[in-house]
């Protein structure tokens, strides 16, 4: 998800896709309709809800902050620059995935 350009994703995505993606989703409801998940790492609680909508939205915004940061690290330095910076910075803590899912499935 993390090479979808946030364009893409918003025309695309909330267009054709977000109607079709729920809010939650209940893990025995997930394992019923999936069976599987294909992590090792991790166990789905059949008895926890799982937000998803948001979820799919952090890492594709999240992604192009980073790389809009990195390429701005990289300009001249400028007042502009600095300012850009920092509002990339401060939108990070507006978008943290706690932030994000806060509100949702509980």
């Amino acid at each position: 998800m993390n090479n979808v350009s946030v364009s893409f994703f918003y025309f695309r995505y909330e267009a054709l896709y977000a109607k079709r993606l729920p809010e939650c989703i209940n893990g025995k409801t997930f394992l019923k309709n999936y069976d599987d998940h294909n992590d090792t790492v991790t166990v789905i609680d059949p008895n926890r809800t799982y937000g998803v909508k948001s979820p799919t939205k952090h890492p594709i915004y999240e992604n192009f902050r980073v790389e809009a940061f990195k390429s701005l690290l990289t300009a001249a330095k400028t007042d502009e620059q600095l300012s850009s910076l920092g509002e990339l910075m401060y939108q990070v803590h507006l978008c943290t995935p706690s932030a994000s899912y806060s509100g949702f499935c509980k």
